[in-house]
């Protein structure tokens, strides 16, 4: 089991990548496509010209994969975060390493797509 400085170290190292990732996407521009997208599939005859439709379908599956992936950094840094304060007032915790192992391995596969 880590040490809770390695834990706290490993926190912040994990919430500057996060920010960078954050810069990337560009979130407020992501979200902004999602909802673009997601108008456009309810205008009326947009399935009538269906390789348009599909085109907007992929874009959108594909912003919207991007918006959830990201979450899910988000809420798998929440939960490292929550076990460092359990584990700082004296709480026992388990699946601490799994659960980094596991946030760590989405941070790779996340930043080499």
């Amino acid at each position: 089991m880590m040490e809770l400085y390695e834990i706290k170290d490993l926190l912040e190292t994990l919430k500057e990548r996060l920010s960078h990732i954050e810069d990337l996407l560009d979130l407020k521009t992501l979200d902004e496509t999602i909802k673009t997208l997601e108008a456009k599939t309810y205008e009326q005859g947009f399935w009538d010209q269906h390789e348009a439709a599909q085109q907007v379908i992929e874009a959108l599956k594909k912003a919207k994969n991007k918006r959830t992936n990201y979450d899910g950094l988000v809420d798998a840094v929440e939960n490292i975060e929550l076990f460092y304060e359990l584990i700082e007032i004296g709480e026992s915790v388990d699946k601490l390493d799994e659960t980094i192992q596991q946030t760590l391995k989405h941070f790779d596969q996340f930043e080499t797509s």
